[in-house]
């Protein structure tokens, strides 16, 4: 009611799906119900819409998943479209992880262990569930399930892409985010009957209502998780057929209906109130003067005057100029069986040629040897470019062969660095991308890839461009490499946390001993009789070396 007496115009609320929430948001009907719209306290005849926040629902959709390790990480859910029943397994995502965790290309890429093995607080991070939510684990899990035999692993790419494709059309913020990112269903929603984006949102209310129904008390969402995606899907329905109607809108963004920027200001009041949970209101006011400066610092120099932050951009800097090459790595060759070694992983590779045929191009404007880095996509049957035509929506480049080529020589040097025999004194060269980028470059020339690259008509030189490609690929295989040596890291149990936790049960142990004796001479005391001895017959601790449970602590009261 404040608000509306200061000029705003409340049209809604958005909380998580706490009990504490929905009963205080039902008080609004009388008698106090949970609906999608109630009479606006402030005018009965506007709405009042409630919606539980569509980042909390997903996050619940994930958790619910992976604490189904009772029914064995399945859910039981009816098709889209047949309404027929369907498996959905997490343990087939996991078994996809544990095959591709040690390779510098994967299917699934940005599939981790923290997405799929999240701790309490790691599950609190939406962009753990959105890699889980992905389409890259769709397209993985299509691409390798019936080499792998992934069990249902096309019904479990089936549920990703549901929740993944309500996530899209929920999330959106900006009018062009469909346009950007070439999809469909992230277009703004409008009321037209042909809007793709809210025909799914109809039928995914149906779909949520079946799945409920299902006769089954197992591989299912919870009843709170049922009712938060139910309601608030309907909430958005609801919403965008009346701000369409009621205030003439072409189109809205349900993105914005998020508490996200609300818990990101609170979280930045409570770090820089000293990371404490509850702050004073003196505290907000300090801390949100300080978040309102929110200009750039600028440096300003005597005799020059103002310096851009530009001046010190290195970006163009060429760092891979000719180095001597160690004597360790110049017997790194690339033979036709290496290549033969990685055939299951070539439409990765060109894949990752694409996007290096993308940043060349960024940096020339001859039309000559663009036309040399990518080919025409009617001419291309290989199976090579086959991801590049399922995850194509327009825009995707089909890099040639001579770019390819040069993607699939830097992918095997950087396996061969990487090996056993040449890993730790790769780690200690000072600079690893210029070194495989050279080592690349002295390969493609002694095996004379370029013998079929015309001379540019503008005499552009063909190697500067090829550099450039190089580098992409190399920062991308490196960067890749630093991901799969920390995950790897998370693998090993933490000892020290082990040694704490065994230490802790054994000062409990102790505690509890010592509370009894207290407690036996205050009993005593009070009674006024002869205050027992305790004998200790036999102690054990409570955790043994191995880290089992020990005999319990067993004491006798003598006079």
């Amino acid at each position: 009611m404040g608000l509306e007496e200061i000029g705003f115009k409340v049209m809604g609320m958005v909380t998580d799906n706490n009990s504490i929430n929905r009963a205080a948001a039902s008080n609004f009907a009388n008698p106090p119900k949970l609906q999608v719209k109630y009479d606006h306290p402030a005018d009965k005849s506007r709405p009042l819409f409630y919606v539980i926040d569509s980042v909390h629902i997903l996050k619940c959709v994930r958790n619910n998943w992976l604490n189904n390790h009772k029914n064995g990480y399945y859910f039981y859910y009816p098709d889209f479209d047949t309404l027929n029943v369907s498996t959905a397994s997490l343990s087939s995502v996991r078994k996809l992880y544990d095959l591709e965790c040690s390779s510098l290309l994967e299917f699934g890429y940005g599939l981790t262990r923290k997405a799929l093995w999240s701790t309490n607080l790691e599950r609190q991070n939406v962009k753990l569930a959105l890699k889980l939510f992905s389409t890259d684990v769709v397209h993985a899990l299509n691409e390798l399930g019936e080499k792998y035999n992934l069990e249902c692993y096309e019904q479990t790419a089936k549920f990703i892409n549901i929740i993944s494709t309500w996530w899209d059309i929920v999330n959106v913020k900006t009018p062009d985010k469909g346009k950007f990112k070439r999809n469909p269903m992230c277009e703004p929603l409008t009321s037209s009957p042909s809007d793709k984006g809210l025909m799914f949102l109809k039928q995914l209310v149906s779909w949520v209502n079946k799945w409920e129904n299902l006769d089954s008390n197992n591989g299912r969402l919870s009843k709170e998780t049922f009712l938060a995606l139910n309601h608030t899907t309907q909430a958005f329905i609801e919403i965008v057929n009346h701000c369409t109607k009621s205030f003439k809108k072409e189109y809205i963004l349900l993105g914005k209906i998020q508490t996200d920027k609300l818990e990101s200001r609170f979280g930045q009041y409570r770090s820089m109130a000293g990371d404490q949970y509850h702050i004073s209101v003196r505290q907000i006011y300090e801390t949100e003067s300080k978040l309102r400066l929110c200009h750039e610092l600028k440096l300003a120099s005597h005799k020059k005057g103002s310096i851009t932050v530009d001046i010190f951009d290195n970006s163009e800097k060429n760092d891979e100029e000719k180095q001597p090459i160690d004597l360790i790595f110049c017997d790194i060759m690339v033979e036709e069986s290496d290549i033969e070694k990685i055939a299951d992983t070539l439409p990765i590779v060109t894949y990752l040629a694409g996007y290096c045929s993308h940043a060349a191009l960024k940096k020339t404007k001859c039309s000559y040897c663009r036309q040399k880095l990518i080919s025409d996509k009617e001419s291309i049957s290989h199976d090579n470019y086959k991801l590049i035509d399922v995850k194509d929506r327009g825009g995707l480049l089909y890099p040639s062969k001579i770019v390819v080529n040069a993607v699939i020589h830097t992918y095997i040097v950087v396996q061969k660095l990487i090996s056993e025999k040449y890993e730790d004194k790769f780690i200690q060269v000072l600079n690893q991308r210029s070194l495989v980028v050279n080592l690349v470059e002295d390969i493609l020339v002694t095996k004379d890839i370029f013998l079929s690259f015309d001379v540019c008509v503008d005499g552009h030189d063909i190697l500067h461009l090829i550099n450039i490609i190089l580098r992409s690929a190399t920062n991308s295989l490196l960067n890749n490499y630093c991901k799969v040596k920390n995950d790897k890291l998370k693998k090993i149990p933490n000892v020290t946390v082990v040694s704490k936790n065994k230490r802790k049960l054994e000062t409990f142990s102790k505690n509890s001993l010592s509370d009894k004796r207290e407690s036996s001479k205050k009993s005593n005391k009070l009674k006024g009789g002869t205050m027992p001895r305790i004998a200790e017959v036999s102690e054990k601790n409570s955790v043994n070396d191995e880290g089992e449970a020990g005999e319990k602590q067993n004491f006798i009261l003598t006079n």
